[in-house]
């Protein structure tokens, strides 16, 4: 990196800036069409509309007999019946009556059910307990879904409810945002991978799984690397060559300004642009954004934390802002809510809180926990971030706090 690119670097930037940049750099993901039953998770591209009604045809909502009602009688001849894939093929004619399951379709002529609890069969006649109402248990076609109706809006994950209308509506195949492709770097000697057998001075590396789940949730395709050795050459050999293969690229750890912190040096060395160096907030003070010249393109690269907890923070604020604008979704919405106990505030910086939020009678409260950065079992049942500004020294319980949802 340049000396003349360092006035444009953004130093020690506020949480709405860093967020701001993480969505302006982000390139939209180009779109494919896959098989409907494949795309369980993909973001949808396109908006679905209904073309046609839905129900299809009128049906049954009970099992019993379809007939007309006049107002008149209560003795009925059975004609036949409808099942459900097996329709009744003529028109239903005043004073004839039909045995109907639920689900199948009303014949022509009929205009109410009777339950099988509210009549009864002599030979060949129906007889009801009491004069049947038209429209009685009829599900009438296109009581929920007219033609032009919206079925599921571009942007949104496909879920089992999504896949289950789309299928509905014979719908086979979608057209779906590409997934990003992402390569998660991190590394280190004191990391060990779970399962291999514990050395002095070593820890367990709780990041990578972390983030490749966040990552993959999100909807991305991951390519996860690891350094074994804090060296510059082999973090600048592996940042370079992971580059070339994805859309955007995210480090863990190494980008402090310790003597074995070698990312920034590596993304230098690569001819990389250096954004913004670090936020005021807590935690995530030490995040970093910066590009690399790959080809024809740069690459982003956000540079996250080696503490698990600020790790996992600047990937919810920041990272999850960039993949969701690739793939056209929409940004997290961010709401107030009563902080339910005081917590001190951070002297001249932001303070990001984890907790969890819920609603009682409408009142949203978040009540936060207790955490230190480098604690990653304080991540587990958290559902939601709050920001508290840094005026004063304490935040007290009734506050009301910015806050927003947060990938699990």
């Amino acid at each position: 990196m340049s000396e003349s690119s360092e006035s444009t670097i953004a130093r020690d930037a506020t949480i709405e800036a860093a967020m701001q940049l993480s969505t302006e750099l982000a390139d939209s993901v180009g779109v494919e069409v896959i098989a409907a039953e494949a795309a369980h998770g993909r973001i949808l591209a396109k908006r679905l509309d209904a073309d046609s009604e839905y129900p299809r045809f009128a049906n049954s909502a009970m099992d019993g007999w379809a007939l007309r009602a006049d107002g008149l009688q209560r003795e009925f001849t059975l004609v036949g019946e409808s099942r459900a894939g097996l329709p009744f093929a003529d028109s239903l004619q005043v004073g004839n009556a039909i045995r109907i399951s639920t689900g199948a379709e009303l014949p022509n002529g009929a205009d109410c059910i009777v339950p099988v609890e509210a009549g009864r069969e002599i030979e060949d006649q129906l007889v009801v307990n009491a004069l049947p109402v038209g429209g009685d248990f009829v599900r009438r076609a296109g009581r929920h879904k007219r033609p032009g109706d919206e079925l599921v809006a571009a942007g949104r994950s496909l879920g089992a409810g999504e896949l289950a209308t789309i299928a509905a509506f014979g719908i086979s195949q979608v057209a779906v945002r590409r997934a990003p492709r992402v390569a998660l770097i991190g590394g280190g000697d004191e990391l060990l991978s779970p399962g291999d057998p514990l050395v002095a001075g070593a820890v367990y590396d709780s990041n990578t799984p972390m983030l490749s789940a966040l990552m993959r949730g999100a909807g991305c395709e991951l390519d996860a690397h690891r350094y074994v050795t804090d060296d510059r050459a082999a973090v600048r050999e592996l940042l370079g060559a992971a580059a070339e293969e994805v859309d955007f690229v995210v480090t863990s750890g190494g980008i402090s300004v310790g003597e074995h912190d070698h990312v920034a040096g590596a993304i230098d060395e690569l001819g990389g642009e250096l954004l913004l160096a670090g936020t005021a907030a807590r935690p995530g003070r030490r995040f970093a954004i910066a590009t690399l010249p790959v080809k024809s393109r740069r690459v982003t690269v956000f540079c996250l934390p080696g503490n698990p907890l600020a790790s996992w923070v600047c990937f919810q604020l920041y990272v999850r802002r960039h993949i969701r604008q690739m793939l056209g979704q929409a940004q997290p919405i961010r709401f107030e809510a009563e902080l339910t106990e005081a917590v001190s505030r951070a002297e001249g910086r932001s303070r990001i809180l984890l907790g969890r939020t819920s609603t009682t009678l409408g009142a949203r409260s978040f009540k936060p926990r207790k955490t230190e950065s480098d604690d990653v079992t304080a991540i587990a049942g958290c559902n939601a971030l709050a920001t508290i500004g840094s005026g004063g020294s304490v935040a007290h319980n009734g506050l009301f706090v910015e806050c927003e949802k947060v990938d699990v």
